[in-house]
């Protein structure tokens, strides 16, 4: 089995373009080496493969998403998931709209969960699944509704849950086609409490790219009807 923090800095290197001297145990992530969500869940599962540790099992989004340095990413791999970025807490941020935008590469997105149905599995609900798989080009879909989830997560503020899910952000398809966003799990307990009024996604995608965009509008939570959540 290989050393952990060797195949975490290895997975970095490999993953963003880097030189193996700009990537030490310090680096921001985001801020100094410029990873994003898919960038970190690539590396991830490059860890996985390397040391046959499983990460993505019991993977929270918001885990993936909270992560500030290279020592932080080692140390959700041993399990110890500590060193996260700091929460704002929604509460004390008044609000009522906020916008979230999210763009995916398609091959990068077919590159990383390919047809392993665990990774898939991961970040997909099974309605999202087989909606995909039953379209001619499945990771373009597979794409559009990835991004849909990182915006609906912009769209909803720092600090949802620490035990966020991908899967609990789901895009469905009414009978016209339009997209919908249903939430479950803790990212629906979350928008219950802090007041989620409504949201609207708006989805579109090509052959290389796929972009979402979300808008969530907010209330006090006694005067909230989240016609979203299950």
């Amino acid at each position: 089995m290989a050393d952990v923090e060797s195949a975490v800095r290895k997975a970095v290197v490999e993953v963003l373009a880097l030189e193996e001297h700009e990537v030490t145990l310090e680096s921001a992530l985001m801020d100094d080496l410029g990873a994003e969500s898919i960038d970190l869940l690539d590396i991830l599962f490059r860890v996985e493969q390397s040391t046959g540790e499983k990460v993505e099992g019991s993977l929270h989004a918001n885990e993936v998403m909270a992560l500030l340095t290279v020592q932080n990413l080692i140390d959700l791999v041993k399990g110890q998931a500590g060193g996260a970025r700091r929460r704002s807490d929604p509460r004390q941020t008044p609000r009522n709209l906020r916008i979230g935008v999210d763009v995916v590469g398609v091959a990068r997105l077919e590159r990383v969960v390919g047809d392993d149905e665990r990774r898939q599995a991961s970040l997909f609900t099974p309605g999202e699944l087989a909606y995909c798989r039953g379209k001619r080009r499945c990771y373009e879909h597979m794409a559009a509704r990835f991004a849909a989830k990182e915006a609906v997560l912009k769209a909803f503020g720092t600090g949802v849950s620490q035990d966020m899910r991908w899967t609990d952000v789901e895009v469905v398809n009414e009978s016209s086609g339009r997209p919908r966003i249903e939430l479950d799990g803790a990212v629906a307990v979350f928008a219950r409490e802090h007041g989620l009024k409504d949201l609207d996604v708006s989805l579109t995608h090509t052959e290389g790219l796929a972009l979402a965009h979300a808008v969530s509008v907010w209330d006090e939570p006694e005067k909230a009807t989240p016609a979203a959540l299950r």
